[in-house]
């Protein structure tokens, strides 16, 4: 039980390191923090899988290799990486959602705002080029909405 919970931790110091290496980078170098993150996991887990091999397990524990391998490294390294691929998909869902189209309600809106701007008063000879532009992004926006 110990050992997922030591990979998870090193997961998330994986991932909260990738977030701040992308912080302090003018372009993110990261782009996949999720997949990223298990980088570090899975580097931990090949030390932690050598040193169960290579030194004789403890004298008070009636353990074989395999076990230790499959109990301590194999195991809590499947859990971590379904849990990344799990936030992954989850992160892309809810992207998706938020991508999707605006309610008709706040169309509707939008609309009638855009038609009150494209009826503004265009003799003031100071706004008239702003009008113009206004106006055609207005027309080009209720399109995409039609």
């Amino acid at each position: 039980m110990g050992a997922i919970f030591f990979y998870i931790f090193i997961y998330f110091l994986g991932y909260y390191g990738s977030n701040i290496l992308n912080m302090f980078t003018v372009r993110p170098l990261i782009t996949n923090r999720f997949i990223a993150a298990l980088i570090p996991v899975f580097c931990i887990a090949l030390l932690h899988g050598y040193m169960i091999v290579t030194k004789p397990p403890p004298a008070s524990q009636d353990i074989t290799v395999e076990s230790a391998l499959f109990t301590y490294v194999a195991m809590p390294v499947v859990i971590v990486t379904l849990g990344a691929v799990y936030f992954m998909w989850n992160a892309r869902r809810s992207e998706e959602e938020e991508a999707e189209e605006p309610p008709a309600e706040l169309r509707r809106t939008r609309k009638m705002m855009m038609t009150r701007v494209l009826k503004m008063n265009r003799k003031h000879p100071a706004h008239q080029l702003l009008i113009k532009q206004r106006q055609m992004r207005m027309k080009r926006e209720i399109k995409m909405l039609d």
